[in-house]
C-alpha cells in the first residue's frame, strides 16, 4: 500500500479507472479512497451504465467512501484559494476544499491540468491515473 493516510479523488481518475476495468487497484494501493458529493454526482449520472455499474459497486464494496463537506469547508477553501477558485470545476475545488480541511495533507488523485496546479501551489501531494 502507498503510504498515504488519506486519500481523496477526483472524477477523471475515478472514469479513467472503471473505463479500462481498473478500479480495484486502489483498494490495493491505498485501502479505502475518499470521494467528495460533487465528484459523486459527477460520476454517477445514470448515463454510463458499464463504467457506472463498476463505480457504485466500489462505493458498495466501502472502497470508496463519500464524504459530505461540513457548511464552514466551502468558505475557508475559497479564501484559501483565492483566484484559483475560478480555474476550478466543482468535483476539483469540493476536493481541494475538502484537502484543505483535513490535518495532514491527503493525497489527491486528480488528473486535470488546472487542479493539478492549484494542488502543487497549495504544497498539497497530487499524483495522476
Amino acid at each position: 500500500m502507498v503510504g498515504a493516510s488519506l486519500v481523496i479523488a477526483d472524477a477523471s481518475p475515478l472514469i479513467a479507472l472503471s473505463l479500462i476495468d481498473r478500479l480495484a487497484l486502489l483498494p490495493g494501493l491505498f485501502g479505502s479512497v475518499h470521494v467528495v458529493s460533487a465528484v459523486c454526482q459527477e460520476v454517477l449520472t445514470g448515463h454510463f451504465s458499464t463504467s457506472e455499474q463498476t463505480l457504485a459497486r466500489a462505493f458498495d464494496d466501502g472502497y470508496l467512501q463519500q464524504v459530505s463537506l461540513g457548511a464552514e469547508v466551502l468558505p475557508a477553501a475559497t479564501r484559501s484559494l483565492g483566484t484559483h477558485w475560478a480555474q476550478l470545476d466543482e468535483g476539483e475545488a469540493q476536493s481541494i476544499a475538502y484537502a484543505i480541511s483535513c490535518e495532514t495533507a491527503p493525497l489527491l488523485l486528480m488528473d486535470e491540468r488546472a487542479g493539478r496546479h492549484v494542488c502543487q501551489s497549495l504544497g498539497l501531494p497530487v499524483m495522476g491515473t
